[in-house]
C-alpha cells in the first residue's frame, strides 16, 4: 500500500491506496489538523510500502514526515517538486520555486483527466486560477484572497462589520452585509468568466475544476453551460502527486 500526503497550509489531508498503477482507489482517508495529529492517525497503519509527499508548510514538515516514515515504517519519502514538465504538461514559471507545489500536482491532475484545454480553480482560504492550454502548456493564473480574506479586509480597514452573511448572491444589495458579500462573489465570477470565456476562445472548448470550500458556490452561481464542463473536485492534489512520484521513479 502506498501512503500519499497532502500537507497544506491549514490542514494535511492523507489516503491509503493500493500499490499498483492497475488499481487506484482509496482504501481508507483522513485529515489532520497538524504532523502530532496525523502520526497519531498513522500510528496502526500496516502494510505501507511507500510514502508520498506534497508540502507547502514548510522545510520543518517535511523534515518531521521523514522522521517519521523513518523510524515508524523504515521507509524514504517520495517529496515531490516541481519541474519544468512532467505528465504531459510544461511550467512557463520563471522561477519555478515561486510555483507551488499543490499548485503543480494540481494542474497536472487536472489536465490528465481531462485531456484538453482546463482552467483549475481552488477556492479556499485564498483563490488560485490557472489555465492550462489543449496541448498542456501552463499559460499561467491568478491567486487572489478568497472570499472570507476578502470579507475581513473591508471589515479590518473601515467601519463596516457584517453583522450576517447572506445567502451567496451576485445580485445588487440592498444592505450592507449584501452588498459587501455579493460584490465579493460577484467579482469572483467575473473573473472566472473572462478567463472562461479567453480560454474558450483560444483552445474552443475546455473543462473546468473546481475544488477547496467554496467550489460548491461557485459552480451554483457561475451555473450550468453549454460550451463547457465543470466538476467539483477534492484530491486533485493527492492525484497530482500520484502522477509526479510515479513518473521520477521511471525515470
Amino acid at each position: 500500500m502506498i501512503l500519499e500526503i497532502d500537507a497544506g497550509n491549514s490542514r494535511i489531508k492523507w489516503r491509503l491506496v493500493p500499490g499498483t498503477e492497475a488499481d487506484d482507489s482509496e482504501l481508507l482517508a483522513d485529515v489532520a489538523d497538524d504532523e502530532e495529529a496525523l502520526f497519531t492517525q498513522l500510528a496502526n497503519l500496516s502494510g505501507i510500502e511507500a510514502v508520498r509527499l506534497s508540502c507547502v508548510r514548510g522545510a520543518e514538515s517535511i523534515e518531521a514526515v521523514k522522521a517519521w516514515a523513518a523510524e515508524a515504517l523504515g521507509l524514504a519519502v517520495q517529496v515531490a517538486t516541481v519541474t519544468r514538465s512532467c505528465a504531459g504538461v510544461r511550467n512557463q514559471y520563471e522561477e519555478l520555486s515561486r510555483l507551488g507545489v499543490d499548485r503543480w500536482l494540481a494542474i497536472i491532475a487536472a489536465y490528465n483527466r481531462a485531456q484538453s484545454a482546463c482552467v483549475i480553480v481552488d477556492a479556499g482560504t485564498a483563490i488560485t486560477v490557472d489555465v492550462l492550454a489543449k496541448d498542456g502548456e501552463h499559460q499561467g493564473g491568478y491567486i487572489l484572497p478568497g472570499r472570507r480574506l476578502m470579507a475581513r479586509a473591508i471589515e479590518d480597514n473601515t467601519r463596516i462589520r457584517l453583522l450576517e452573511e447572506p445567502k451567496p448572491s451576485t445580485a445588487l444589495g440592498h444592505g450592507t452585509e449584501a452588498a459587501v458579500c455579493n460584490g465579493i462573489y460577484a467579482s469572483q465570477i467575473a473573473l472566472l468568466q473572462s478567463v472562461i470565456a479567453d480560454t474558450l476562445t483560444a483552445s474552443g472548448r475546455l473543462k473546468l475544476f473546481l475544488a477547496g470550500g467554496d467550489a460548491v458556490v461557485l459552480s451554483e452561481l457561475l451555473g450550468s453551460s453549454e460550451e463547457y464542463e465543470s466538476e467539483i473536485v477534492s484530491d486533485l492534489v493527492l492525484d497530482g502527486l500520484a502522477l509526479v512520484c510515479t513518473e521520477d521513479s521511471n525515470r
